[in-house]
């Protein structure tokens, strides 16, 4: 494919032109080059890290509606063209006010909402280069809380770019941390803590001038080296976050009344106010998304200290995080911070609390609707009863778990689950069924050794 005459600059350029304009017709990367081109050739267009081919220039443009020659000579993205009253400074307020109310829209998770306002109120060809940075940073979130992963990379990427050349290491940081976030949900362990790194290493240099974002990061990359298998660096990680969130509040009913307060403003078209309680509740959302931090940070904590067998701290931790969890209206998070307390009345002979418990962490996850989470709860209910020596109520128990965890997809939990249910199984003599029980539990472990 022969490549246009163009410099670095100018390629970086046309492939920010082509992006605006795909955004701004609500299409994604493979409406541009299907059937042509690789998803991933287009995305390396629009980042400027290859210059695209005279044939794919035309191909774009076709799609977008466009000449070639319109793409290369339209207004460049984040310098606007003089146009007569839309370029009027209270104009530019106004596209800070829609842009705040799209992070509001994504605070309270309705995704489609902010990509609604973003496509329909947003001129980007009108936009400061700020604003234009913060709207690609907007519009990767919606990809990303939407399940679109390959979009929301590359405009996180992008967006990692655009902050660097603008000096903003804060935006470049937050890229990197939802970057961080993608890789991990994805099971890409090496690349989530590379972004990770990168992300706090930016912000060590603001003096951590925000420290509820350091505490996103700490908490990710617990996460992270948990999952890893490296105890030591989550607990460093997790002990961070957890200093840093120390002296936090419950901030959801001030949040939800400045949210109401600045919509009265606009009403009356006071958008000067309407401005400040909107960056109010902004603000108060992020301190809100901490404290759940926090009561994470808790949880962890407490798994990693009932695996050292320290009961009394880890108890402690982890009945903290269910009470914070539940004032945060989190029951997928009170639930877990609770089963993982009824594991350690387990391993400690106290049988009748673990199922007190895990009572309540069941009622917790049937009120999140989360099915790992329920089938997690009627697990630990039926090995309570096993270790009860109730072997009847444990079986009935185990099958709804197995049902419930097969819906979920959780493998591991689901092989122990079988594991446990032919144990119980074997001692009411059902000796045909606890053998195909095992089976399973066999099976399901080769195949997920073999995954990984």
């Amino acid at each position: 494919m022969a490549e246009l005459p163009l410099s670095p600059d100018q390629a970086a350029i046309i492939g920010l032109k082509i992006r605006e304009s795909r955004l701004q017709l609500g299409l994604q990367q493979k409406d541009l080059v299907e059937g042509e081109f690789s998803k991933s050739y287009i995305s390396l267009i629009e980042s400027g890290r290859v210059m695209p081919s005279a044939k794919a220039l035309k191909v774009i443009a076709q799609r977008l509606g466009l000449t070639v020659e319109q793409i290369i000579n339209m207004s460049t993205p984040g310098n606007p063209v003089a146009t007569g009253p839309e370029t009027e400074p209270e104009v530019f307020s106004r596209w800070d006010l829609i842009l705040d109310d799209a992070r509001v829209f994504l605070w309270q998770q309705n995704p489609e909402q902010a990509r609604a306002i973003l496509q329909q109120r947003i001129k980007t060809r009108q936009l400061s280069s700020e604003q234009l940075k913060l709207y690609h940073f907007l519009v990767a979130c919606i990809n990303m809380d939407s399940g679109d992963y390959e979009e929301a990379l590359s405009e996180f990427k992008s967006t990692a770019q655009m902050a660097h050349s603008l000096g903003d290491s804060e935006m470049e940081a937050r890229a990197y941390h939802r970057l961080g976030l993608i890789y991990f949900r994805q099971k890409k362990y090496m690349p989530t803590i590379e972004a990770l790194r990168r992300a706090n290493d930016l912000i060590a240099g603001l003096h951590v001038r925000e420290p509820k974002f350091k505490q996103q990061i700490c908490t990710a990359l617990g996460d992270c080296y948990r999952l890893l298998g490296d105890q030591n660096q989550a607990n460093n990680f997790y002990r961070e976050g957890l200093e840093l969130g120390d002296g936090l509040r419950d901030y959801s009913n001030m949040a939800e009344a400045a949210w109401d307060t600045s919509q009265s403003y606009r009403e009356v078209n006071n958008f000067v106010q309407a401005k400040v309680y909107t960056g109010k509740a902004l603000a108060l959302y992020e301190a809100v998304e901490s404290l759940g931090n926090l009561a994470k940070c808790k949880a962890m904590l407490g798994v990693i200290l009932v695996e050292r067998k320290d009961y009394a701290t880890a108890e402690k931790y982890l009945e903290e995080a269910s009470s914070l969890a539940l004032q945060l209206g989190e029951k997928r998070l009170a639930a877990t911070a609770g089963l993982n307390l009824a594991h350690l009345f387990t391993v400690t002979d106290r049988v009748d609390d673990a199922l007190v418990i895990a009572e309540k962490s069941l009622a917790y996850a049937n009120e999140s609707g989360d099915s790992a989470t329920i089938g997690e709860a009627l697990a630990k209910l039926a090995q309570g009863y096993a270790q009860k020596g109730d072997n009847k109520q444990a079986c009935n128990y185990f099958v709804e778990a197995i049902d419930r965890l097969k819906d979920a997809s959780a493998q591991e939990v689901l092989s122990q689950t079988y594991y446990d249910y032919g144990q119980a199984l074997s001692q009411l003599g059902r000796v045909e069924e606890a053998l195909r029980a095992m089976e399973m539990a066999y099976n399901l472990q080769s195949a997920g050794r073999a995954y990984r």
